[in-house]
């Protein structure tokens, strides 16, 4: 019987009962000493009489990386000449302000530094203490979280795309002060719908949730609409959509529902394939009888972003029938890089003149290069690939130029749906912009494209971006919303100046 509490929670915050609290000096360098802390019992720092791990967030010029790899900066050197003179040792571990107090509840970290959290935060309390050897006064503060949001994925935890969806929209809580209770159904529509209710009824957290953000799946528009509107409780919808003829659009029957984030999914399965084709074609990736030879690797067949990503892949191809020989469409159940090894191993022994495989997910992808390198072919050389998602991995391989192209921005929907959905808390509806349907223009990253992108964000290190810049909220002189990956690639060149 499967778990259901099969979640992960995210609280932005700096628990009391944490074993250290993060401190500033008065005279505003941040820095930290380890005391113990429980509700109502503070004791006093020690002096630093051992090797501590801490953990740091990489802020240039406060904190980065040097030539070797290790943390380095300002910040760094400030806590350096502390721990000279107290007479101790630190040692860093660099991580994302998401992870790191994650980290320091499990025990994996001594310390925190300061800059390890994000400083928009609503104060709660604030303690002053001492430092035993200098005597500089030093205060803490412990914040609480403005809302608590949960986030619902299809996948399995460890799948590829739930790990770059949960990152991205951690990221974005983190910045906006929001609670993330997301729950994994690893495909089981039965599961999702029971987790879906408990977060509503608060069955299994301290209190009922604020707003859920969400994705359709297996054609369940209904029974998941049907069971937010019975709690009341705002929700965004992304990623997969809904049948607007059985359901409507957001508030029309469901109020509840008060907006989607998508993209068009027909449109990106039509431009991959074209893009394919058209570069098989200028490369003269032909066979004997002088026609582009081809199969696809699509997603599950009934997820409605699945479906429509193949009408138009058969657009295309339709377009196309004079220059092509389509072989076959196989089917990932999972969208899974494993089960895409198999299909592609199984479809270049059939069609040996194989020379474009359409991929439906950056996941899929993976197994196709996996596969094709496997059958002694080159990807990107002797056989052209692309995709949907603008994964990290993905895109390092087309800046290598082992995949041609990848329709970015899918995995940052949810982030963007909890924008939303926290400025229309706030009183801002997004419906006055831009409808209550969303439509995000999806990119088709290149090789040009992508080492841009990997030149400004190499690591997808998301904690560069001040996610608040994206809200109304924070920014009343805000016209639009502007979600694309120019809006945010912009604000990582304008912080290098």
């Amino acid at each position: 019987m499967k778990n259901l509490n099969h979640k992960s929670r995210f609280d932005p915050l700096s628990r009391i009962n944490m074993r250290v609290i993060l401190a500033f000096l008065s005279f505003s360098c941040p820095v930290l000493f380890p005391f113990h802390s429980q509700a109502g019992d503070l004791t006093e720092s020690r002096p630093l009489a051992q090797t501590l791990k801490v953990g740091v967030h990489q802020n240039p010029p406060s904190v980065f990386k040097d030539e070797a790899g290790k943390p380095a900066g300002l910040h760094v050197d400030k806590l350096n000449e502390i721990a000279r003179r107290e007479g101790g040792q630190l040692e860093y571990a660099l991580d994302t302000r998401f992870v790191l107090p994650d980290k320091l509840k499990k025990g994996e970290l001594d310390l925190l530094s300061s800059n390890a959290l994000s400083q928009k935060r609503i104060p709660e309390n604030e303690v002053t203490i001492k430092i035993n050897s200098t005597g500089n006064e030093m205060k803490s503060t412990i914040f609480k979280p403005l809302y608590t949001f949960a986030f619902f994925l299809e996948l399995h935890e460890k799948h590829n795309t739930s790990a770059y969806l949960h990152r991205f929209i951690r990221a974005v809580a983190s910045d906006l002060n929001i609670d993330i209770v997301a729950y994994f159904a690893e495909g089981d529509r039965v599961l999702y719908h029971k987790q879906m209710t408990a977060a509503l009824t608060g069955k299994d957290l301290d209190k009922k949730v604020d707003g859920i953000i969400y994705m359709n799946i297996k054609k369940q528009d209904k029974r998941f609409l049907d069971t937010i509107e019975a709690h009341k409780t705002p929700a965004m919808l992304n990623i997969c959509g809904i049948d607007y003829q059985k359901v409507g659009l957001p508030r029309e029957i469901y109020r509840y529902l008060v907006g989607q984030v998508l993209q068009d999914e027909v449109q990106i399965g039509y431009d991959l394939a074209k893009s394919l084709i058209d570069e098989a074609l200028r490369r003269k990736l032909t066979a004997k009888d002088g026609k582009v030879h081809f199969f696809a690797i699509a997603g599950n067949s009934v997820d409605l972003a699945g479906v429509d990503r193949v009408k138009g892949l058969d657009k295309a191809l339709s377009e196309y029938a004079d220059k092509v020989v389509f072989h076959q469409r196989f089917h990932s159940g999972n969208w899974s890089a494993d089960e895409a090894r198999i299909l592609v191993r199984t479809g270049l022994k059939r069609y040996p003149e194989t020379t474009v495989i359409w991929g439906a997910s950056d996941d899929i992808c993976m197994g196709i290069v996996s596969a094709v390198k496997k059958a002694g072919k080159q990807s990107g050389r002797d056989i052209l690939t692309g995709s949907v998602d603008g994964t990290l991995e993905i895109v390092r391989k087309v800046a290598s130029g082992e995949v041609h192209c990848t329709y970015s921005g899918l995995f940052m929907h949810s982030g963007w749906a909890t924008i939303l959905l926290y400025d229309y808390l706030h009183g801002i509806d997004f419906r006055e912009d831009s409808g209550v349907v969303v439509n995000i223009a999806s990119e088709g990253i290149t090789r040009e494209r992508a080492e841009q992108i990997l030149s400004l964000i190499g690591d997808y290190d998301w904690e560069l971006i001040d996610f608040t810049r994206f809200s109304k909220f924070h920014n009343r002189e805000l016209q639009n919303y502007d979600f694309s990956w120019d809006a945010v690639l912009q604000q990582l060149k304008t912080d290098k100046r």
